[in-house]
Parts: C-alpha cells; structure tokens; sequence
C-alpha cells in the first residue's frame, strides 16, 4: 500500500468551525500599520491575534504581509506549541491558510507553519500538513521537506527519513542535494561511513554533485571514524572543487588533529589553508588558539595569538568555565547568597592560562582570595586579576552586582581591564559560569 495512503487525513475534514473576528482597529492611535512595517511587527500581530484564536484576523495579516513585502519567519507561528490545547487548533488554522491568497501567501505561510511543528517535534503533524497541501493541490516542494528531513535526522530517526524521502517520490516532488545532505550529516556525525557511502551512492545516482555541505559532511565523518589523513584528502578535493570550506569543516579538522595530539600539524593546516577568506581565518585561528589554552599548551597559543596579530586578524577568544554540582562536592556552603562558587583549581586553571598567554604566570595571590572550603571570593577574585593584568597605562571597571542583576539569568560581576593599550581582558562571573575574554583591540 502507498505511504501517502496510510497517512491520516485528520487535516482534509475540518470538524470545527472557525471563530471569526473581523480585523478592526479598536484605538487608530494604538493600531494604526507603521508607514513601513517589519517582519517582526506582523510576527507580534499574529501571535497575538492566534493567542486569542482569532484565525480571521490572522488570515488577513498573512495575507497583507506579503503584499508588504514583509516574509513569514521562524517566529510567525510562535502561538502554535507542543501544548494539546495548541495543537487542537490546527485543523481550523489549516483551513485558515488554505484560504490565503493564491501563490506565495499561501505556499510560504504553509512551509512556514510545516517549520514550525518540526521546531516544536511534532514532525508527524508537519507530515500531514504536507499530504493535505499535496491533495489540495498547494505545490509541496522541496523546501516544504526540509525542515521535517531536518528534524528526523537530528534526532537520528533515520528509517523515517527515509520514508519521508519515499514520500517526497510519491508526490513527484525529487529530492534535492539539501535533503539529501541532511541524511548525509546524521550518518557522519555517528562516524558511520558505511551508510554515508550509500547516501553518496544516490547522490551520484541523481547527478546532484556536491556542495560545501556534502564536503562538510564527509570531513565529519572521517574525523569521528578517526581518519584524519582522509579529512586533508577532502578539504584539497574540495578546494580543487571550487567550494568554499565551512567554518566547521576546518573546525572538524583541527579538532581531529588536536585530539589525537598532533599539536604541530593542526598550526601547519591552519597556516597553509589560510590567505582565502579573511573571516575564515579569524575562525579558524582563532578556534586553535583556544582549543590551546584549554589544553593547557600556552606556547603553541601564545604563537597562534602572534600570528593572528601579524595578518591583522582581530583576536577574539573566549572561555567559559561552568560550575558544576558544588553541592555534591563542598556541601550547603557551596552557594553564597544563593550563587554558586567555582572551586579554586578550575577557577585557577582558566584565568592562568589566560595570563600566561598574555604576560607570564600568575602570581601565587590566587590562594590568598580563597574561602572556606576552597572556594573563590567573586570581588576579591575580580580585583586580583585586574591588578595581575593592569599595565601602566590601562583602565580598569569593576561594575558592581546589582548593575547587572538580570543580565544572563541572574546576578553577575564583570571586570574589564585593558593592558598596554593592545590587549584587553575581561573577566564576567555570573551565577553559572565564568567568562574570560581575551582579544586585541
């Protein structure tokens, strides 16, 4: 039997009417349309008016949108949840939509909807959305798969990818290399090459070629199968290819490199990939230098930084240092006013190795701040390290709290310290994390 046949048709009969409400505008003052309106504020409209079920009003919104020039976006539909209360209205808001205008208001507003249920893991409502454009005769394409394509294999349901590819068949609708790159990634991030052979095998098939996605793809798959040597081989091909390399290709790349401690060879690929794209660079070097100091190899870091310095690339690193559970280790005084305290040796680890990059070790004052059990003072703490990093010339700002409460999700200190008027450090403690940026002006 057709899979288009086993498939429900719950959205084909509508059992409920729709509540209408006609689009007036009770206060011209408060309601009147801006002279040029936004996306953003036809996405406020009709979430308002979908929160309240006006389904009338929402039509005439997506209608007038388009003729705005003004898209549908990922927000669009934000009223619709994974809430069963939500999600009982989308028989009636599909005959809402079927009711748009002919062409683009219509198509869009249903791929837009299809994008949404796939965001909030109903791909099995997006399905039958997509049956009932076909039957309907609304023109499902490629682009109405995609995000379904892209939710199953995210959630590696991959013989219901492949269904839904079965389906796309049924519908006359082939798919392209997007929906097959899809596949493709799920197969490599898992390092199953086996299967990622058999999705290239179609690809072939269908003469769809490649992209930098495929490439970035197949990158991922040998570095995670721990075929470093085959990741080179790909990046020249793609190079000779004429593809442009994503900024996570390279970062599969040095990642691999890294972490079977080939610390010299991961600078070499960088230097000798670099000069194409400034912005790739920035990435690229930038990703070394701190994937370095996280290791702890403030030699190798210290000459990346220089390097990046050298071609003038701007120097941005960061590293974060997330708490963990501090009760299961320190007991109930691991949190103070209710923050949690990193312990002194993480804390420790991260801002060394920030100086160290910057200007030689860190004092051994570090265990001067330390409290009871071990843990960090968040003021002292701050002002140690700006009078670490503090050069002659350079500003220090210490903010306190409460000028940040709310910022991040909760209270939070930060210090920013500028240093021979060419690098800046700042240091952000927040309830769940420590931040430390370093980068050149």
């Amino acid at each position: 039997m057709s899979l288009l046949r086993k498939l429900p048709i719950r959205f084909l009969n509508p059992q409920s009417a729709i509540r209408v409400r006609f689009f007036t505008a009770q206060n011209a003052e408060t309601n009147a349309f801006p002279d040029v309106p936004t996306s953003t504020y036809y996405d406020d409209l009709v979430n308002a008016a979908g929160r309240d079920g006006d389904l009338e009003t929402v039509r005439q919104l997506l209608n007038k949108r388009i003729a705005d020039g003004c898209f549908n976006t990922n927000n669009t539909f934000k009223f619709v949840t994974s809430t069963e209360t939500s999600l009982s209205i989308l028989d009636d808001l599909v005959e809402t939509l079927s009711r748009l205008d002919k062409g683009l208001p219509r198509k869009h507003a249903f791929d837009t909807l299809i994008a949404r249920l796939c965001k909030i893991k109903k791909t099995d409502e997006s399905m039958r959305l997509v049956v009932a454009m076909a039957r309907r005769g609304y023109g499902p394409n490629t682009v109405s798969f995609h995000p379904i394509l892209s939710a199953l294999a995210h959630g590696n349901r991959m013989e219901e990818a492949w269904r839904v590819m079965e389906l796309m068949r049924e519908l006359k609708v082939s798919p392209d290399l997007t929906a097959y790159n899809f596949l493709l990634t799920a197969h490599c991030f898992k390092g199953d090459l086996t299967a990622a052979s058999e999705v290239l095998k179609k690809i072939e098939e269908a003469r769809l070629g490649f992209d930098a996605r495929t490439y970035d793809a197949l990158v991922l798959g040998v570095c995670r199968a721990g075929k470093v040597e085959g990741a080179l081989v790909l990046v020249r091909r793609m190079a000779e290819d004429g593809q442009s390399p994503l900024y996570s290709t390279y970062a599969h790349v040095i990642g691999a490199l890294l972490g079977s401690g080939y610390y010299a060879q991961a600078v070499k690929f960088v230097m000798v990939c670099a000069n194409r794209d400034q912005n790739l660079d920035t990435e690229s070097f930038g990703s070394l230098a701190s994937r370095f100091i996280s290791l702890r190899r403030y030699d190798e870091a210290k000459f990346v930084l220089e390097e990046m310095n050298k071609r003038g690339l701007k120097i941005q690193i960061l590293l974060e240092l997330r708490s963990f559970s501090l009760e299961e280790s320190y007991g109930s005084n691991a949190a103070v006013d209710g923050v949690s305290q990193p312990c002194l040796r993480l804390v420790g680890q991260r801002v060394h190795g920030v100086l160290a990059v910057l200007r030689g070790d860190l004092r051994e004052d570090l265990a001067d701040v330390a409290g009871p059990e071990n843990l960090v003072d968040r003021g002292e703490l701050l002002g140690l390290v700006g009078a670490e990093v503090r050069g002659e010339n350079a500003v220090g700002n210490a903010f306190p709290l409460q000028e940040l409460a709310g910022c991040a999700g909760g209270a939070g200190a930060w210090l920013v310290v500028s240093s021979h008027g060419s690098v800046q450090f700042s240091l952000i403690w927040f309830s769940n994390s420590i931040n430390v940026h370093v980068h050149y002006k």
